[in-house]
């Protein structure tokens, strides 16, 4: 390999910005050879330095997107949640609702039946009275049977 100790150290760990690597020539070898041989580890530590830049964009990729999807998911979680809330906050309004007008129709109500079967009485339609009485008493008696429920 062409780097010397301290410069793959700094590739490796990638803690400092790495130098240009330390070119180890024979002794022996003419000036041509030693050009060759810089030119050479130049190349592998910058394939290996582009290696590494490469790697490190794929994974700052990956973790975007999973941060990103991550990140959608909360907050389609977060909206469902808070759609689910306000729903049965409007579904209790409108039990609420429901409630307060059928305490308000039942006097109403009663009242006018009994005033519609009073009149039959005094227009001496017994029989007539009678029928309309016995069905309001079933409807009342009906009634206080679904409050209990």
């Amino acid at each position: 390999m062409y780097f010397s100790e301290s410069e793959e150290f700094v590739i490796k760990t990638g803690t400092a910005t790495p130098v240009a690597p330390t070119v180890r020539v024979p002794e022996n070898s003419g000036s041509g050879r030693r050009i060759v041989y810089a030119i050479e580890a130049q190349r592998v530590w910058l394939i290996e330095e582009n290696e590494s830049v490469r790697l490190k964009l794929k994974k700052n990729k990956t973790m975007l997107i999973i941060i990103g999807i991550s990140l959608i998911l909360l907050i389609g979680i977060l909206y469902i949640l808070y759609r689910q809330s306000q729903l049965n906050a409007d579904k209790k309004l409108l039990t609420l609702e429901q409630s307060m007008l059928r305490s308000q129709m039942n006097p109403h109500f009663l009242f006018n039946s009994l005033t519609a079967i009073q009149g039959f009485l005094y227009q001496e339609n017994p029989m007539i009275a009678s029928k309309y009485l016995s069905k309001f008493s079933n409807l009342a008696s009906r009634r206080t049977d679904y409050q209990k429920l």
